[in-house]
């Protein structure tokens, strides 16, 4: 019986966990294609301050690590850290594609320990690309509240367990 609640909980949340991430996917695509309708105006007219503040408002949202908006030389005209711009952009090391069809492209990339949701697209001005924009999302909140889920299910069904031994033994 405990078998069948325990193999029962983890299916469950294992579609939870497929559902979370799926709307997290959508969060990041959402995210990243109002950047690039906004910036493209922003990067022609050199409007830094403007592009800091988008990808500043971009990474306010506590799941999103980092913002980049780059010129069409892939030189960072604004990043969720100051200290980036001017710089090359330097596209992450390790990248496992899940989507490159369509205007966004969707990857996961290793940053640290961590597996974090990447976003890229074009910025484009009239259909020609001025820019681009990359967007980084954890998802380390999703994976600690699943965490937890199976460690409840667990003494849930430790729980059940020990009362229903000592229903039986009395």
């Amino acid at each position: 019986m405990s078998l069948f609640i325990c193999s029962i909980s983890f299916i469950i949340l294992w579609e939870q966990k497929q559902q979370f991430v799926s709307q997290l996917i959508d969060f990041g695509d959402s995210l990243v294609r109002i950047a690039a309708s906004n910036a493209a105006d922003k990067i022609l007219g050199e409007e830094e301050l403007v592009l800091f503040q988008l990808a500043k408002n971009l990474a306010q949202n506590e799941q999103v690590l980092f913002a980049v908006i780059t010129d069409h030389k892939k030189i960072v005209r604004a990043h969720s850290r100051m200290e980036n711009v001017g710089l090359p952009y330097e596209p992450p090391q390790k990248v496992t594609v899940l989507q490159a069809a369509g205007p966004v492209r969707k990857s996961i990339i290793r940053l640290g320990e961590e597996e974090v949701l990447y976003f890229e697209t074009q910025v484009l001005y009239q259909n020609l690309k001025v820019g681009e924009v990359h967007l980084a999302v954890s998802q380390a909140k999703i994976l600690k509240s699943l965490s937890d889920a199976k460690f409840f299910v667990v003494m849930l069904t430790l729980v059940v367990i020990g009362l229903g031994s000592f229903s039986a033994w009395v």
